[in-house]
C-alpha cells in the first residue's frame, strides 16, 4: 500500500479482494496436492487457476501490475561515485 499511494476505500477493498483470492488459489493448492482423485484434482485445478486470474485482473484494475516510479538520479552505491571526490 506504501510504495503504490493505495489510499481511498475503494482501492483498499479491491486490495482486500485480490488478497483474499490469492490467499484461497494458495490453499487450493495445498489441498490439490494431497488429493488422490484426478477428476477432483482437475476440479480444484481449475478453481485454483480462476482465483489466481481474478487475483491478477484486481492488480490490473488497481495499476500494481506497473513497477512504482523509482527516484531519479544514481542509484545509491554507485560504481566509481564517492561523494567525497566530488567535493
Amino acid at each position: 500500500m506504501q510504495q503504490y499511494a493505495i489510499a481511498d476505500i475503494g482501492g483498499i477493498e479491491l486490495l482486500c479482494e485480490a488478497c483474499t483470492a490469492l490467499d484461497i488459489a494458495v490453499e487450493l493448492n495445498k489441498e490439490r496436492k494431497h488429493e488422490t482423485s484426478a477428476p477432483a484434482r482437475r476440479d480444484l485445478l481449475k478453481l485454483e487457476l480462476q482465483y489466481r486470474a481474478m487475483y491478477v485482473r484486481t492488480l490490473q484494475r488497481l495499476g500494481l501490475d506497473l513497477e512504482p516510479i523509482k527516484a531519479m538520479g544514481l542509484p545509491p552505491n554507485h560504481i566509481g561515485f564517492t561523494p567525497d571526490a566530488a567535493s
